[in-house]
């Protein structure tokens, strides 16, 4: 799939959809961390957590400040990163492939990248709504950084190095729930269903774009 950065539209667009949300976030914002901090209390009870290696995906995890969390993981895709970079812009229609995105929509295009509107299931059982500016470095790098949401912090990037004929593709973020949490349960909450979500990756960019998760 060959990745098109569209031209830039009328940023009254973007302005316009985060001044609505804006009008709900001081109640719907409290509700989300609640949640959260309902989630990071069921990730102490004992609930498992995503193994450190699966379907060839490694992943590691480090302290991010004194309560957030950052996350790397690592897998082979075996597309160019060409075709690896159209699937991960195609935002549109991320929640086709991805298991942990409930919907996405781009709120702004520009040359430079995409504003774009995420709905993203946490812990199997309740959504957060977060709004990223991405940057684009086409086929090499794409980064991110969230604008709106629950979490103080909530950034990373997608590496795309050539392997072979394939793709070395890293996926880094690091994400401060602004919250007195151990920083330990910031880390299960952000690997559970990681090697799901990347796998859901890996199948659309060497089917060619046209793999979906069930149910679309």
């Amino acid at each position: 799939m060959s990745p098109e950065l569209h031209t830039a539209h009328d940023p009254r667009v973007a302005r316009d959809a985060l001044t609505c949300e804006r009008r709900q976030s001081g109640t719907s914002g409290l509700r989300s961390r609640a949640l959260l901090i309902g989630a990071l209390g069921w990730a102490l009870s004992g609930a498992p957590v995503a193994a450190q290696t699966a379907d060839g995906i490694q992943v590691q995890d480090a302290p991010f400040g004194p309560f957030g969390r950052s996350v790397t993981a690592t897998m082979y895709v075996e597309a160019p990163p060409k075709a690896v970079f159209g699937v991960l812009t195609d935002y549109d229609h991320l929640a086709e492939f991805m298991p942990l995105v409930n919907a996405a929509k781009t709120l702004e295009t520009s040359p430079k990248g995409a504003t774009v509107l995420f709905k993203v299931r946490y812990m199997r059982f309740f959504e957060i709504e977060e709004v990223d500016v991405r940057t684009h470095e086409p086929y090499s790098r794409i980064t991110w950084q969230a604008i709106k949401g629950p979490l103080k912090v909530s950034n990373g990037s997608w590496v795309l190095k050539p392997q072979g004929k394939g793709t070395h593709l890293t996926y880094q973020t690091d994400v401060d729930p602004g919250m007195p949490v151990p920083s330990a349960l910031t880390g299960m909450l952000l690997k559970q269903g990681l090697p799901e979500f990347l796998t859901g990756i890996k199948r659309r960019a060497e089917s060619g774009g046209t793999w979906k998760k069930p149910g679309n």
